[in-house]
């Protein structure tokens, strides 16, 4: 008896594990609960300690263009990822093994990401959706 019981179990289970990830939230975009952890990192000191380590990094560059763009990026929450602006697919896929290549990417990291290394990009897609054409 125990031990259908306990079959019975395990196949419930393997039912579940199955079932399970379909429930699961796309994680290749922004999710609803995006906006209550910035409100959340605002109220964090140490989150505000390295914004404004950030900050004070970034205005230190010394070519003014960069250092523009690189302040707007950190401190503008609606700014404007303009050089993805116009990449095409096979420009992602030559940059992902430019970067593998020179060792800057580990492949295993991309089984932390729901679609892989490349997912990245459709939540950039979301947030830039002023200027994201490609």
């Amino acid at each position: 008896m125990q031990s259908k019981v306990r079959c019975v179990a395990i196949g419930v289970c393997f039912v579940l594990m199955n079932f399970v990830p379909g429930l699961a939230q796309d994680q290749t975009v922004p999710g609803a609960g995006n906006q209550n952890a910035v409100k959340l990192s605002g109220k964090s000191p140490l989150v505000q300690s390295a914004y404004r380590f950030l900050i004070s990094q970034a205005g230190r560059i010394n070519d003014s263009k960069l250092r523009k763009e690189t302040l707007d990026a950190i401190t503008n929450p609606e700014t404007c990822i303009q050089h993805r602006a116009e990449i095409t697919d096979a420009d992602k896929t030559r940059i992902l093994q430019s970067l593998i290549t020179a060792g800057l990417v580990n492949v295993n990291d991309g089984t932390g990401f729901p679609g892989g290394l490349l997912s990245v990009d459709q939540a950039v897609q979301t947030m830039n959706k002023s200027c994201y054409k490609g």
